[in-house]
């Protein structure tokens, strides 16, 4: 009865976030805003948010555990995005067939970057750097440069609600599984703890690397269709505008991490990005600009690292209060 009791407090910890983030809005919109927040159209709305930025945070979180930066993501996800449906439009595919272009699309090219990687050796930041201006001015040639425009495509379709909670759900259970339940999950979390350590107990670094790398392409190339479905049309993307999508995307990772206190990491990413999700719809019913959301978005990435980094210290001086209030207790009942 116990393990019952401390797995519902530890869920109702992990949904704490994105539920207070829901109440708090919707009170909010309804006295001061719009009043549309919390309807089914803005949940939905919010759903489908959640849906692309889980994905691309956890595309991410594969090299992120390791303290890897791939600033190179997000034009990989752009690259995907326009090369994927694109390539159905020519070949006359269906809507399933266009994703799997954009996921195969996206783990070749984040795949590539692995590689150089782990072939010369130089720190991932630089590389990631140089291979996101490659892929941006790549984005910029291919298809002479026109993007894609999905809109009234049948391509669309799969933006739809409920038909992208389908391809989501099975990424969200391969990534769980993967992490929890894998040797790669194993490896990955022990190589977060250091590269030198793991190596030394046996985990083969180079291939879990590789396999990080091509995760992280699979979960953005997917990302980066729906991208597509969802706005009917991708622009390529220069001067290096396409790391916003990879900072925006970030914080539920870091969310998630928080969050391994009580559940699963991956779990914590999905809560991390309903909770922006909730909060960046909710600003919208408020009249908040995107610029100001994305101060906020900021913010709050800001407040989670803070809180994160000081834990110990917080715990540390309750722990110093709790003492001393017993022994005021003790020394009144003494006198």
């Amino acid at each position: 009865m116990k393990k019952v009791g401390d797995f519902l407090l530890r869920a109702l910890k992990m949904i704490a976030l994105p539920l207070a983030m829901f109440l708090v809005l919707k009170v909010l919109s309804s006295f001061i805003g719009t009043g549309s927040f919390g309807n089914a159209l803005s949940i939905r709305t919010a759903l489908r948010s959640a849906v692309f930025t889980c994905l691309v945070a956890t595309g991410m979180s594969f090299n992120l555990l390791s303290n890897r930066w791939d600033y190179s993501i997000g034009a990989s996800l752009i690259l995907a995005s326009i090369i994927g449906p694109n390539l159905a439009e020519l070949l006359g595919l269906n809507a399933t067939w266009a994703l799997i272009l954009c996921a195969i699309t996206g783990v070749v090219f984040c795949t590539i970057v692995g590689l150089t990687y782990i072939l010369i050796k130089i720190h991932p930041l630089v590389i990631s750097m140089g291979f996101l201006l490659l892929y941006e001015g790549l984005s910029a040639v291919v298809f002479d440069g026109a993007g894609v425009n999905m809109t009234g495509s049948h391509l669309m379709d799969i933006a739809k609600y409920p038909y992208y909670m389908i391809p989501f759900v099975i990424l969200f259970v391969l990534a769980y599984v993967l992490y929890s339940k894998t040797r790669f999950g194993y490896n990955l979390r022990a190589v977060s703890y250091g590269a030198a350590v793991a190596v030394n107990i046996g985990v083969k670094e180079k291939p879990t690397v590789l396999a990080a790398y091509a995760l992280g392409g699979l979960f953005v190339g997917v990302a980066g269709y729906f991208n597509t479905a969802m706005n009917g049309l991708v622009w390529p993307t220069l001067d290096a505008g396409s790391v916003v999508t990879a900072f925006s995307c970030c914080v539920p990772f870091f969310v998630g991490k928080f969050l391994t206190r009580y559940g699963n990491l991956m779990v914590g990413i999905l809560m991390g990005s309903l909770a922006i999700a909730f909060m960046n719809t909710g600003l919208t019913s408020l009249g908040v600009s995107s610029s100001l959301q994305t101060t906020i978005n900021g913010l709050f990435l800001l407040v989670i690292l803070v809180i994160s980094a000081n834990e110990a210290r917080v715990a540390e001086y309750l722990e110093g209060q709790r003492v001393a209030k017993i022994a005021r207790a003790k020394q009144e009942a003494a006198g």
